[in-house]
């Protein structure tokens, strides 16, 4: 039997108790040992619930709390753990609900503002979310937690400005905290004030050498900067730090391309080549580099990506469609919309930003019968094909999808979709335009990648038509012509995403 220590509130203080859990002197035994002494005890099933939660034993600290409810049915930490483990294990509505009543029970208790407003912001309820924040900060306007929920509900809502202006009074305050400071550089860099993000930048790595958020921001800011020996300097130590990061591995291999060092370029690659097969940034980069160079490097991802461009229609998977292209614009409309996001890969134009295949329109789930239909038949298409994309489709997959409006002037510039696998996108509205204005064209060169030879780019160019459906590789950079109609361009752009389970 563990040693016993007497865990009685009247003795020993909640504070006391609640910091021996936290500097992990307080376990799990002893507390099991107490609840036998103690069986009533409302403060020992919760802190035995705290523990297992740490644990991510949701099962058995749902259990402790639940247990503690019975004994003490309005104790807001204990509601409000119970709605965290509720959220934790993707019983979101549940949760929800449970916030919603912990908030009118406690007015005053700020997780519960917070909780709640990070329930609303899951659901795409933004508007309440920020709501719960407001009301969170009239509480306490320095609390950590909700100033940092807070700032990244306004990156989302693309209101970045709000949010550095928050973070600048949240650093002054606390100078030393790495995560406010850490988001504020972040916000910096988010509104274009890089040269301002990249000293943040800086500190934070003279005093968080090892940090891996803090390095790859800083070699990113200093890619951008085109301080690129100092860029690869900084990426080269985050791979020492962490060796199996894809992302920094991509970025290395970004960095030799920017300098034009090809030879550095295809040793790296020839390096990566055995271990990552199927990131969809390295292939983009590979394929503009063959296009470009004699160089014998072949992509792995899709080693011909134009040739796996696919044009359907919607008309040839349903019989009318008058009546979907309708309620889609209208459901669309009806959801948040971020103007000109944060990515740049929009101009002249706006986003929605939750997934709408989340949503229960009935709209929605027309057209994403139509697009797995018409996802079947790319994969039939192109069955004999050697690439990877075809060879080693995911055996489970999920689908993102958002709309995309481009106002008179508006374009996307060339872009690739890294966390895809298969991207598309569907034609809502399409105004009539001369030339080529309005089509989407598909390159070997995005991303202001350094010509090295002009006369090898390879560019594609589509003009689509109301209710043409495209399906391509989504490691191949795409973009738009500028449209210069008064009638608004929309589209529905979508990722299958591959969905790993280990």
């Amino acid at each position: 039997m563990p040693n016993s220590i007497n865990i009685n509130p009247d003795e020993l203080t909640q504070k006391k108790l609640i910091g021996m859990f936290e500097n992990g002197s307080l376990k799990k035994e002893i507390i099991l040992s107490e609840i036998e002494k103690r069986p009533d005890s409302d403060f020992c099933y919760y802190l035995l619930g705290l523990i297992q939660k740490k644990d991510k034993d949701y099962e058995n600290a749902l259990n402790s709390f639940n247990k503690a409810k019975k004994i003490n049915p309005h104790n807001s930490g204990i509601l409000n753990n119970i709605g965290e483990i509720l959220f934790s294990i993707n019983k979101r509505e549940e949760a929800l609900s449970y916030f919603i009543d912990l908030t009118e029970l406690h007015p005053k208790y700020i997780m519960g503002w917070i909780n709640l407003a990070k329930s609303y912001q899951n659901t795409g309820l933004l508007d309440k979310s920020e709501d719960c924040y407001n009301k969170a900060l009239s509480i306490d306007p320095f609390n950590k937690i909700a100033n940092i929920g807070f700032c990244k509900l306004l990156g989302s809502l693309g209101r970045n400005n709000e949010a550095v202006a928050i973070l600048k009074v949240m650093s002054s305050g606390f100078p030393d905290d790495k995560i406010i400071n850490t988001m504020y550089a972040i916000s910096l860099f988010e509104d274009g004030k890089e040269s301002e993000a990249l000293e943040v930048f800086d500190k934070l790595a003279n005093n968080f050498p090892n940090d891996k958020v803090i390095l790859h921001n800083q070699a990113v800011i200093q890619k951008n900067k085109k301080n690129y020996n100092e860029s690869l300097k900084t990426a080269l130590k985050l791979e020492e730090i962490d060796s199996t990061s894809e992302i920094t591995k991509a970025l290395i291999l970004e960095l030799y391309l920017r300098k034009k060092d090809i030879k550095g370029f295809v040793n790296y690659y020839n390096f990566l080549e055995k271990n990552i097969k199927l990131n969809r940034t390295i292939d983009a980069m590979t394929n503009y580099v063959a296009y470009q160079t004699d160089e014998n490097i072949k992509p792995t991802f899709c080693s011909k990506p134009m040739d796996h461009i696919f044009t359907t229609t919607i008309s040839d998977f349903i019989s009318s469609s008058k009546d979907l292209m309708k309620n889609l614009k209208v459901d669309i409309k009806d959801k948040y919309n971020v103007w000109e996001p944060n990515s740049n890969s929009t101009v002249g134009g706006y986003q929605t930003t939750k997934n709408l295949f989340l949503y229960q329109e009935e709209s929605f789930s027309k057209l994403l019968k139509i697009i797995t239909s018409a996802v079947n038949r790319y994969k039939e298409h192109y069955k004999d094909s050697d690439s990877l994309i075809i060879k080693e489709w995911p055996k489970n997959t999920s689908i993102h999808g958002w709309a995309v409006t481009l106002n008179t002037n508006g374009y996307q510039n060339a872009h690739i979709h890294p966390d895809g696998w298969l991207s598309g996108v569907f034609y809502l509205q399409v105004p009539k335009e001369k030339k080529d204005e309005g089509s989407i064209f598909f390159t070997s060169l995005g991303y202001d990648y350094p010509s090295l030879n002009k006369k090898k780019i390879v560019k594609k160019l589509i003009k689509p038509t109301q209710g043409d459906l495209i399906l391509f590789p989504s490691s191949l950079f795409h973009g738009t012509v500028s449209t210069n109609s008064e009638n608004d361009r929309i589209s529905l752009a979508f990722d299958i995403k591959p969905i790993y389970r280990f």
